[in-house]
């Protein structure tokens, strides 16, 4: 993990926020993910960890219905400002305004699909990737996940990868169109390599 321009002091929380993840102290865990974003807001490895923090604590709390009702308003009206973020061709602050969302239920896999769809449309694909990986850890038979994983992999040549998770994806939409083109696609360019190593030269 790179910690390329994170400052000292960050980098320890960053640290003590891992250990303490470990140990399922997911309270101190996210008090110290959350300091370490304050300081460096694009530290996506504090953020990505502070996703799975809250999903654990969320599992062993309890909510009151009208923390339920609270948040779902929050996320409604921050949804709506996000889309008139996307019409005025403000992807960026788009983005910044779903990870919020994200933080206020960090299960909900709809709003983890959007983000991971503005990412792959700013060409974030790491970023991209570890969303939908983190979606899959919510529901391993996502398939807007395996799909656009399957596609991302295939995209950076990453051929078994691709082909691995379209064969997961076929398991369960059989005849789904990306993943068969992906599949077939994977086989030409095999054969075709294939070819290249049975010519022989010339005499």
């Amino acid at each position: 993990m790179s910690f390329d321009n994170l400052s000292a002091p960050a980098e320890e929380f960053f640290e003590k926020g891992l250990a303490a993840f470990k140990k399922k102290n997911y309270g101190y865990a996210i008090a110290l993910f959350t300091e370490v974003l304050n300081v460096h807001p694009d530290f996506f490895p504090a953020e990505q960890h502070l996703w799975l923090a809250l999903r654990e604590k969320r599992k062993i709390s309890s909510f009151s219905l009208l923390t339920f009702i609270s948040e779902k308003i929050k996320i409604f009206f921050l949804t709506i400002k996000v889309f008139l973020y996307l019409a005025s061709n403000r992807s960026d602050s788009a983005i910044v305004l779903q990870k919020k969302i994200v933080l206020l239920n960090p299960d909900n896999i709809s709003s983890l699909s959007r983000l991971a769809t503005f990412l792959i449309r700013q060409k974030h694909i790491d970023q991209a990737k570890i969303i939908l990986e983190q979606i899959l850890l919510i529901d391993k038979t996502n398939t807007f996940a395996l799909r656009q994983l399957a596609i991302l992999y295939f995209a950076e040549n990453n051929f078994p990868k691709a082909k691995l998770l379209a064969k997961v994806l076929l398991e369960i939409n059989p005849h789904d169109l990306p993943a068969e083109k992906i599949i077939k696609d994977i086989d030409a360019l095999g054969a075709i390599a294939e070819g290249f190593d049975n010519i022989k030269p010339s005499n």
